[in-house]
């Protein structure tokens, strides 16, 4: 091996390219529930249901989907790559997710706008701090976002 070594991540590309075909449309939607009555697990398991469809219980969104594939119209059963709906992983993933995707020029506006956002920097987390986050580094040998469940 020479180094330096560099690592890309080829599913996330296919994945996003296939997000920006010219003949797919991305709808995302904002949700907010009381977490004292549903918990971010919960929500990512019980209602999203697994990553891998076939796993997932029958009762959560991807479950359905993927058993009622046909009745609902969709052009193939779901799969571990197009599992019919995605959800960040927490609060935070979301945060950079909806920056990602919505292409703002400027990541402090949106920082200070976004619910979120506004909750971290409110909560006396510097923007810097902040902005470290949203790069996702490790801690603990685990990614920020995989603390933030």
């Amino acid at each position: 091996l020479q180094l330096p070594i560099y690592v890309i991540n080829g599913f996330y590309g296919a994945m996003k390219e296939s997000f920006e075909s010219p003949s797919n449309v991305v709808h995302f939607m904002v949700l907010e529930w009381e977490a004292v009555k549903l918990s971010w697990k919960d929500m990512l398991f019980d209602v999203v249901g697994d990553r891998v469809p076939s796993v997932a219980k029958r009762s959560s969104i991807r479950g359905c989907a993927y058993h009622e594939w046909l009745s609902l119209e969709m052009h193939s059963q779901p799969n571990s790559k197009d599992n019919c709906v995605h959800i960040s992983s927490s609060a935070l993933e979301a945060l950079h997710e909806k920056s990602l995707w919505m292409n703002h020029k400027n990541e402090t506006v949106v920082l200070q706008s976004d619910p979120i956002g506004s909750q971290f920097l409110s909560a006396q987390i510097s923007l810097h701090m902040l902005q470290k986050w949203l790069s996702n580094p490790l801690v603990n040998n685990m990614s920020v976002f995989d603390h933030m469940h």
